[in-house]
């Protein structure tokens, strides 16, 4: 006997192929959206205590999957610049990036733009990681896509250094040993200068000689601030080493 926390965190669902794929019906969603079915359109349906698995032989018959899953989350999605709002069931066992490839099929989005998946607080999108479950962002109420070009780097300033993950959306590196940087924000650029696992004197000079190109001093200086402030979470010696490195830039800088 399988037992969970809380009755309503798991569901039998039923997953339908839609025959026709071009039907506008709003239960017919792509994968991510509503449903694990690898069909890129299927009906899902959650099998409620009333029914019997046998009600569903015939359909099963037709290509149906019963599947056991967690109970999708209602969110409501927002893209302000196509004014589109509505509100969608998604998956919480999936990963943000494959909701996002999901949204932006079903909102019929242009392929020729870069989007990324934000929650909102106060006046401030903060992307979502994309290496992370939806699971992970049960808070949230509302999602916004952005393109990657109206969130930009600047974006990401009042969001804590600490705070920012490790997503594509934020850092993404030109060799698969994460040596040298192609594009990041500009948190991450300056976890980069101060890591406290490599040195790299030549990105330091680069970077010293380039910086007011896209950022200010007062910026370095406050996200220079917030690395020094290591959370609790990390022993001292990691603690001592991070703010060394923030001691020898300051010293280049």
């Amino acid at each position: 006997m399988l037992q969970h926390k809380t009755q309503d965190e798991f569901a039998l669902f039923i997953d339908i192929p839609i025959v026709d794929k071009s039907s506008k019906n709003s239960s017919a969603l792509p994968t991510g959206v509503y449903g694990l079915s690898k069909s890129t359109a299927v009906k899902t349906e959650q099998l409620k205590d009333k029914y019997c698995v046998k009600d569903f032989r015939p359909k099963l018959k037709s290509g149906a999957v019963l599947r056991f899953a967690r109970t999708p989350k209602e969110f409501n999605i927002k893209i302000p610049s196509e004014g589109i709002e509505e509100s969608l069931k998604l998956d919480v066992a999936l990963k943000t990036s494959k909701v996002l490839s999901a949204l932006c099929t079903h909102f019929e989005l242009p392929t020729t733009n870069e989007y990324v998946l934000c929650s909102r607080k106060e006046d401030q999108y903060i992307a979502l990681d994309s290496s992370l479950r939806l699971l992970k962002y049960l808070e949230v109420e509302t999602l916004y896509i952005r393109t990657e070009d109206e969130l930009g780097a600047a974006g990401h300033l009042d969001l804590n250094i600490w705070d920012e993950g490790d997503g594509e959306e934020f850092i993404t590196f030109e060799d698969k040993d994460k040596k040298k940087i192609l594009a990041a924000t500009f948190n991450k650029l300056v976890v980069a200068l101060t890591s406290s696992d490599e040195y790299d004197r030549d990105f330091l000079d680069v970077f010293l000689m380039t910086y007011k190109a896209f950022a200010t001093a007062d910026m370095l200086l406050k996200k220079l601030g917030e690395r020094w402030a290591v959370p609790k979470a990390l022993d001292d010696e990691a603690t001592q080493r991070v703010r060394l490195r923030v001691g020898v830039f300051i010293q280049n800088w």
